[in-house]
């Protein structure tokens, strides 16, 4: 039932453990008993020789028994000491065991040699002093020694006095006398400590230990009687009467459980009480013989003659066993007697166990258990809490039963960590000393009895008790049931533990799912916020909860989701700060999260200046992506005391990841989509700069475009005179227009490292650049902070640059605005270039013009579609139309990178390509795969001299372009194009390509975001469709069943049981209604949906839907009416879908209409203009109005959105907020509108419009 226990260290302990002795004490025990140890191994190896050399030698029958003995003494005191070397009770008992064995080996041959007598006269009373010194100690300290510990050195020092005295008395029998006094005072003090602690111990442990070894100490003694009196006894006896004691003084201490001693207890008595009676009454048959047969024996009888051994066997086997069986009976009467009871307790908990449904319900059966068996005053149980690591008392609620928490580090938790026994604190004692850190908790506490609930593992918790409400004290027996329950409720506990971590576990993993997936549904910044809190909030406290991101260029960090006390402050969101201020500057710093109990004190260890929140426990952990740190999330509280766990902070980390994905996602798409609309401004623009060809003019334009898609306060554009070198102030907009003309030196300025790195270049501090040149810029009607250059460059040549200065929102200049302006200088140097050879040659103008004009069409062919296949359709017909190749594809880069899979092609054998068609090109061969390895664009005039050239066309190319298409910065496909006929390709066409493949690629990355986008909705619509069929048939089972039941098809049924049924049909009946809304919803947007269409009477269709709802419209005493025209027109719809929308529609009214109020359905015929041909046709106008709650023009905007219901619809009446949202699909697959108009308190008007059917008419 339980493992070994140790003898307790201080009063009121059952624990194993014991620190080790300290100081001089511990110094003194340990030399003793190494000399001990060493004398008792003298004595050993020097008795026999002393036996065998002695004249006559002692013969083997004398002296083998006891030598045996003195060894089977030292291996138990061994054994124990080693087991036990940490504590004092293992050296105290090694040493008795050694002095014990050297008094057993040297007392045969005491009177055979001097020396041996000596060696007696010396261990007889060391052995005495240790025994006294063992008592005093064992099984816990005397309380004497608390207030006198310099009573533990009378023992040993009375010891080595007698041995002092014995070793220079000059007769050996004085020596032999007082050692023997000694010996048998130390007996007898031992005898008195353990049979006084065995009575009147208060702690069960300490009682019990003594008891055990008090039985085997009388046991001993009574086995060592008939020798005592000269009886001859058997080796076997001796070694028995010898060892009994020690024996059982090992068992206790290394062994045995004190939970289990009251067995052992009643077992030694059994044994001691019929061997005494068994030694008594055969010394007294014997005696009694020799003084009835006096006269008649010749000689005096012996214990050993052979009939009186064979008539005491004879005897002992008769009435020895039924004498056995009733001490025992009588014994387990008075030790065992509450055991049953506890038992068949015992029984019925493991059965309870076996049922219980979760964590809560196993706490309960514990306090239950325990309060019915030992009626404590209170009961605890302590239960590791997964969030904290800490120890919190579980309550049968949501709330713990006490304030008390124990930290895993905390002595209570180790000590209990480490066995598996009961911990008894006793009353008015000490506490053991890894447990005085605990003490104010404890005392609190007030629970004398502690058990653990041991896991496979570690620790899972402990039962704790408080006193019995009779103030009786604790027994052994009560003790042993406290950690019998402990042991079955270990396992159950540990389950229960783990399935709720697993539930833990899968809520985290549902929330980063949803967080990862939320780029899916938006790319709206502030909602992926929302969506981030409101999943965060599932898990961890957001109490408050912030986002901020930081902005490296200006060492900025900024709010852009402030929250506390759960409300959403927007009036912070946009405050900014220094990124060297607060805890999240070392986030964006390190890249690593932070959580600390203090947040202030934590900015001053890490001499960091706090922000002003006065926050206590703080945690933020980075929003990385990739390799940088663009942001923190933070949680905080203004509660002191309050601690977020480890386990929670590797929870909030596994979100901000997640959720800097998703809003890295997020803003790459929007950027593309910024890209896209910057993009087209672009080629407006470039259509603009086309539409001239005077330098001047166009200069102007470009200047001004310039400024205006930036968005700068000025600019200049500087062009390289060819024949100086110089730059030459061509145009200025916004600034010292002084400067056009004035001409620069090439290498002075920023402009001019722009123009010979051919990159641009970025100051936003000109004051602290020393390339800024300030001759330039400095008059004092403008001011230069920030400038931008980019060089215009044609065929990697620079012809001049654009300078924008300071940006009119105060911003730095950006990577983005960069790359912005890059591209349009690209195009602005197209066109200067194009006007600049003008007049040189009038053909190649021309052609220049026709290729932006055929660019400009290609651009707005890619951005007319954002599907893929239209999109590299469109771009491969543009590049072999305007080149001339007679062969050409496009392929993309597989998903797994493993090759190229076509996309489109052209011209290609059929036979050639179609090993290709399903699986894709190599990326190891081909000229195609280099140019994708490189990222460089490649014309090849002559491809039978390339090796890598792979002929895939029915005659061999003359000459191949590649262009890698470069998506996000990353080769991820090719354009290749292929002429037969030698020069038809030119470095014209290499040009074009790459050009056209530049705007191209924006495309491609758009429609394949579109495309994923598209894949994420498709899915997500056939999973709430395979939903909601395989929820049907379950329902539909459940309402016949119910209605069987309800209608007593089974068996009559009382009230309640059909108010039950009842209950369990309109909620069924309510499912019913979600799952055919979600299935709905489904077919309306995969285009599923089925429509029965034909001629219907619009007065039918209000007919049939208000004679469903008339009776709940009158029991509100709501007033309805009628405003239909009459004879309307039949229209053209399917008869089941105008009855759902009119019924969701009037039912909506009733639903948050109040009591009394008014409900108008409506219908007439009018005249609709449609808004695609702008021609009117005949429709039925249809209307619900009613005196409602109405709704805000915010609600109105989102009101035909999926699942959305306003707040005072919440709270008015339940509902899916699917309704509105599948009428609005409804009502446009038959080709209508609807609408809405609304007054918060006063009321709304729902109308729709239905085409009348054709050829008819009002």
């Amino acid at each position: 039932m339980s493992t070994a226990t140790a003898p307790t260290e201080t009063p009121g302990t059952i624990s194993t453990r014991r620190p080790p002795e300290q100081g001089a004490s511990r110094l003194a025990s340990q030399g003793a008993l190494i000399v001990t140890l060493a004398f008792a191994g003298v004595v050993l190896i020097a008795a026999p020789f002393a036996a065998a050399r002695s004249a006559p030698p002692v013969p083997v029958g004398s002296f083998l028994p006891a030598y045996l003995s003195a060894l089977a003494m030292l291996a138990l005191g061994g054994w124990v000491g080693y087991a036990r070397r940490t504590h004092e009770i293992g050296a105290a008992f090694l040493t008795l065991g050694a002095a014990a064995a050297a008094v057993l080996a040297s007392t045969p041959v005491f009177n055979a040699s001097p020396l041996m007598a000596r060696f007696w006269l010396a261990a007889l009373p060391w052995a005495g002093g240790s025994l006294a010194y063992f008592a005093l100690i064992f099984p816990a300290p005397a309380a004497l020694l608390a207030r006198r510990p310099a009573l533990r050195i009378v023992p040993p020092l009375a010891a080595l006095a007698v041995i002092l005295y014995a070793q220079a008395a000059g007769p050996v029998a004085a020596g032999r006398a007082a050692a023997i006094a000694v010996a048998v005072l130390a007996a007898v003090l031992a005898g008195a400590l353990f049979f006084w602690r065995g009575v009147s111990a208060t702690s069960p442990a300490v009682r019990e230990q003594a008891r055990v070894v008090f039985a085997g100490l009388l046991a001993g003694v009574v086995l060592f009687i008939p020798g005592a009196l000269g009886a001859a006894i058997p080796t076997g006896w001796l070694l028995v009467s010898t060892l009994l004691f020690p024996a059982s003084v090992a068992y206790t201490v290394s062994q045995y459980s004190v939970l289990t001693t009251s067995r052992f207890a009643r077992d030694a008595a059994t044994v001691g009480v019929l061997a005494a009676a068994v030694s008594l009454g055969y010394a007294l048959i014997v005696a009694g013989l020799n003084a009835v047969l006096s006269g008649v024996l010749e000689a005096p009888l012996s214990a050993t003659n052979p009939v009186l051994v064979s008539l005491l066997a004879f005897g002992i086997a008769l009435g020895l066993d039924p004498l056995r069986r009733r001490l025992r009976a009588a014994l387990d009467t008075r030790l065992l007697r509450t055991q049953g009871n506890y038992q068949a307790r015992l029984t019925d908990f493991r059965h309870q166990l076996t049922l219980a449904a979760g964590l809560g319900e196993v706490v309960r059966l514990i306090k239950q258990q325990i309060r019915e068996g030992l009626i404590p005053t209170h009961t605890y149980v302590f239960l590791r809490d997964p969030l904290t690591g800490d120890f919190e008392a579980r309550g049968e609620g949501s709330r713990p039963d006490t304030g008390v928490r124990f930290e895993p580090g905390s002595g209570l938790v180790h000590a209990l960590s480490t066995t598996r026994d009961v911990l008894f604190l006793e009353p008015n004692k000490p506490l053991p000393p890894e447990l005085v850190q605990d003490h104010a908790r404890l005392a609190i506490l007030r629970t004398p009895v502690l058990v653990a609930l041991q896991g496979q593992d570690r620790l899972a918790g402990w039962i704790a008790v408080g006193p019995k409400r009779s103030g009786e004290p604790f027994t052994v027996e009560d003790l042993r049931y406290v950690q019998a329950v402990a042991e079955q409720a270990s396992l159950a506990v540990e389950r229960a533990q783990v399935i709720t971590d697993l539930e833990r576990r899968v809520r985290e993993l549902d929330v980063l799912s949803q967080v990862a997936q939320a780029v899916n549904f938006t790319t709206d910044p502030d909602v992926l916020f929302e969506l981030i809190y409101a999943q965060t909030s599932k898990l961890i406290d957001t109490t408050n909860f912030y986002i901020l991101m930081h902005d490296p260029d200006a060492r900025r960090l900024r709010y852009v989701f402030f929250l506390e006390n759960n409300e959403r402050i927007e009036t912070r969101e946009g405050e900014e700060w220094p990124d060297d201020e607060g805890l999240a500057s070392e986030i964006i710093r390190t890249g690593r999260p932070i959580r600390t109990a203090d947040y202030r004190a934590e900015c001053e260890r890490r001499g960091l200046t706090p922000r002003p929140e006065r926050h206590y426990a703080w945690m933020g952990v980075p929003l990385n992506t990739g390799s940088r740190t663009g942001g923190v999330m933070i949680v905080a509280s203004y509660e002191p005391g309050v601690l977020f766990a480890e386990d929670q902070l590797k929870v909030f980390w596994a979100i901000a990841d997640q959720a800097a994905t998703a809003l890295d996602k997020a803003r790459l798409f929007n950027e593309t989509e910024a890209r896209a609309r910057q993009l087209a401004t672009l080629n407006d623009i470039a259509k603009e700069l086309s539409s001239t060809l005077d330098l001047p003019t166009l200069l102007e334009r470009i200047m001004r475009a310039a400024v205006d898609i930036i968005g700068v306060e000025a600019g200049s554009l500087l062009l390289l005179d060819e024949e100086t070198g110089e730059l030459v102030f061509r145009t200025v907009a916004g600034g010292e227009q002084e400067l056009v003309g004035t001409r620069l030196p090439l290498g002075v300025g920023v402009v001019s490292e722009a123009i010979e790195s051919k990159q641009p270049v970025i100051v936003n501090n000109v004051v602290k650049d020393p390339r800024w040149h300030t001759g330039m810029g400095g008059g004092k009607r403008f001011h230069t902070h920030a400038l931008l250059a980019v060089p215009l460059l044609i065929q990697d040549e620079s012809i001049g640059a654009l300078e924008l200065i300071n940006r009119r929102d105060g911003a730095p200049f950006d990577e983005d605005d960069a790359a912005l302006l890059t591209t349009f200088a690209a195009q602005a140097a197209v066109a200067i270039e194009n006007a600049r050879l003008y007049e040189k040659t009038d053909a190649e103008l021309a052609r220049r013009v026709d290729e932006l004009q055929n660019m400009q069409r290609v651009d707005r062919e890619l951005n007319r579609t954002l599907e893929l296949d239209q999109v590299v359709q469109t771009t491969l017909d543009w590049a072999m139309r305007l080149t001339g190749a007679d062969a050409g594809m496009i392929a993309l880069l597989a998903d797994d990178g493993a090759g190229l899979n076509i996309l489109t092609s052209r011209g290609y054998d059929e036979a050639r390509l179609a090993p290709y068609t399903e699986r894709p090109l190599p990326l190891d061969s081909g000229i195609a795969g280099r140019a994708l390895h490189s990222g460089q664009p490649e014309f090849v005039e002559q491809t039978d001299r390339d090796p890598d050239y792979v002929q895939l066309t029915a005659r061999p190319a003359a000459a191949q372009i590649t262009v890698p298409i470069l998506l996000a910065g990353q080769p991820s496909g090719v354009l290749v194009l292929e002429a037969e006929t030698p020069g038809m390709l030119t470095p014209a066409d290499f040009d074009f390509a790459q050009r056209l493949v530049e705007h191209a690629a924006v495309a491609i990355q758009n429609a394949r975001l579109v495309q994923e986008v598209r894949d994420a909705n498709r899915s997500k619509t056939e999973f709430i469709s395979f939903v909601a069929h395989e929820l049907k048939n379950p329902m539909t089972s459940i309402r016949g069943y119910t209605d069987l039941l309800r209608g007593g098809q089974v068996g009559p049924v009382t009230d309640m049981q059909v108010q039950f049924l009842t209950t369990i049909r309109n909620n069924v009946d309510r499912m019913t209604r979600l799952v055919s809304d979600l299935s709905d919803m489904a077919r309306i947007e995969t285009g599923h949906m089925r429509f029965d269409m034909e001629n219907i009477s619009v007065e039918d269709i209000v007919q049939d839907t208000l004679s469903a709802l008339q009776g709940q419209i009158e029991e509100k005493g709501q007033q309805l009416t009628l405003a239909v025209e009459p004879g309307l027109p039949p229209i053209y719809a399917d008869y089941t879908r105008m009855v759902q929308v009119l019924t969701n529609l009037v039912s909506n009214a009733h639903k948050y209409t109040p009591e009394g109020g008014a409900i108008e359905v409506g219908a007439q015929l009018v005249e609709w203009e449609d808004e695609e041909t702008g021609q009117a046709r005949p429709v039925i106008h249809h209307w619900v109005r009613d005196t409602g709650i109405g709704m805000s023009e915010e609600e109105l905007g989102q009101l035909f959105s999926k699942f959305f219901r306003s707040q005072a619809a919440k709270e008015m009446a339940p509902g899916t907020g699917l309704g509105l949202h599948i009428t609005r699909g409804l009502i446009a697959e038959h080709g209508g509108q609807i609408w809405v108009e609304s007054t918060p308190g006063e009321g709304s008007v729902f109308h729709y419009i239905i085409p009348v059917a054709e050829g008819d008419t009002a």
